[in-house]
């Protein structure tokens, strides 16, 4: 069976941000990191419009600017956000030089 986490006596969320740091504690960090993957999912599925080394593009660039908020939180350490920015580097790479 799967482990209750019981969060309703949450001593430090007095806030949002507090919240979401207990959520992050809980899960062993891995909170912070699913947010990121996720709205680079649902950003790439959203630019599916365009051709698709300008949908990565678009959205690892906006996941990158993300990343940096969510490092400012506290939810994600140094490694994702400075791999975020990696794949966007390789994403920009790509397409100047793919044609």
């Amino acid at each position: 069976m799967a482990d209750i986490y019981n969060i309703t006596n949450v001593q430090n969320a007095n806030n949002l941000q507090g919240f979401l740091l207990e959520v992050n504690i809980i899960s062993n960090g891995m909170f912070g990191t699913l947010i990121l993957l996720s709205v680079f999912a649902i950003l790439f599925l959203g630019f599916k419009g365009f051709e698709s080394k300008r949908a990565i593009m678009g959205a690892a660039f906006i996941t990158s600017i993300v990343s940096i908020f969510l490092r400012l939180m506290g939810l994600i350490g140094d490694t994702p956000m400075f791999t975020t920015f990696i794949i966007t580097a390789m994403a920009y790479v790509f397409i100047r030089f793919s044609d």
